[in-house]
């Protein structure tokens, strides 16, 4: 991952490029923003280009010099022996002619970073806790955050610094932030940590004084369709969750993924048998909530402004939905909450599937 591939991030991608330029790299940065903005990409285009020492992997060649078996000799491919290995020395290589503030892609740490094992940029999250505990959580638990503490300690492997890149840093539980804040405070030479969030405010005001903070804003439409199609979504498609996304590609991706799950159930005509579609996960079901209120909102101001003589009708529904939108991250049924939106919907004339299609 590099720069130029994070798109519609000018400003927050020039704040880490000066850092690198200037060699001013503060131990602790908060990546923060909406969700699916480009914070996780930047945060690993800043550890290329931090560790990246701009001189291309050449490994050790090796070449066979022994003869092989003559076939059909069973007793000579038996007992040949194994054969020698001539090593060659590797040429000296030359430096990439790549700036401070980009990575080269070409050598062993940014291969090493591209194959998701390099020894020195660490990477958890919701996802990793999830794979290694196997249980599912809305919440980073303490444990994950001290085993992953427990790194920080420790020496690099190949690179001059140990990237630290915590996902969902929003979803750290109090008794974690603590455990993450004594490190805060006294980092080892060399330690970066790199908080990514959505919700800044989430975060311990200490936390948040400690650290220096990256602001991202949320995608361009444009971006948004050209990311989307990079998935190989539709063009079609993509540029409709591009619109319904309203800069986040998490929020497209959760619709995205909603529409198949309610298409492939059919439960589009009926507003109780549509939210069973929901995810059964507490939390992955208010974040499809989240997503298909903001869309249902997205649609109805796009009616309300084609529909001049019933516009005092939806605009009573627009803010009766965007109350709801307000409940759902209190603990409330997410269900019950989009099936109230949907039937103020209903009532108004607005189907579900009109809120659904393209």
């Amino acid at each position: 991952m590099t720069f130029a591939e994070i798109l519609s991030q000018e400003n927050a991608v020039h704040h880490l490029q000066t850092m690198l330029r200037t060699g001013r790299i503060p131990p602790a940065l908060l990546f923060h923003g909406p969700a699916g903005c480009g914070k996780y990409a930047a945060a690993l285009a800043f550890a290329a280009a931090l560790n990246c020492t701009r001189t291309p992997y050449t490994g050790p060649e090796r070449k066979k010099t022994a003869q092989a078996a003559e076939p059909g000799d069973l007793f000579t491919a038996m007992f040949q022996p194994e054969p020698e290995c001539e090593t060659k020395e590797p040429p000296v290589p030359e430096k990439i002619d790549v700036p401070l503030w980009e990575s080269c892609g070409k050598c062993l740490s940014c291969i090493q970073l591209k194959n998701g094992v390099h020894p020195d940029i660490i990477i958890t999250g919701l996802n990793d806790q999830t794979m290694k505990t196997g249980k599912e959580s809305g919440n980073l638990k303490v444990d994950t955050m001290r085993e992953m503490l427990k790194k920080v300690y420790q020496h690099s492997f190949i690179s001059p610094h140990k990237v630290f890149i915590i996902r969902d840093a929003e979803k750290l539980v109090p008794e974690a932030q603590n455990s993450l804040l004594k490190t805060l405070e006294a980092p080892p030479d060399g330690t970066i940590i790199c908080l990514l969030s959505s919700d800044k405010n989430a975060l311990l005001p200490t936390i948040l004084s400690r650290s220096t903070e990256v602001r991202f804003s949320p995608l361009s439409t444009e971006a948004m369709g050209i990311l989307l199609e990079r998935e190989g979504i539709p063009p079609e498609t993509a540029r409709f969750l591009a619109q319904a996304g309203q800069g986040s590609l998490d929020k497209a991706r959760n619709i995205k993924l909603f529409r198949e799950r309610a298409e492939n159930a059919k439960s589009t005509d009926n507003v109780y048998r549509f939210t069973t579609t929901l995810s059964i996960e507490p939390y992955k079901a208010r974040e499809e909530t989240n997503a298909l209120l903001d869309l249902m909102i997205y649609r109805i101001r796009t009616i309300w402004k084609n529909s001049p003589e019933r516009q005092s009708t939806y605009a009573r529904l627009l803010r009766d939905i965007i109350e709801l939108r307000s409940f759902t991250n209190r603990n409330i049924s997410s269900k019950g909450i989009l099936q109230a939106a949907l039937i103020g919907a209903e009532s108004a004339g607005i189907k579900s599937e009109q809120l659904l299609g393209e």
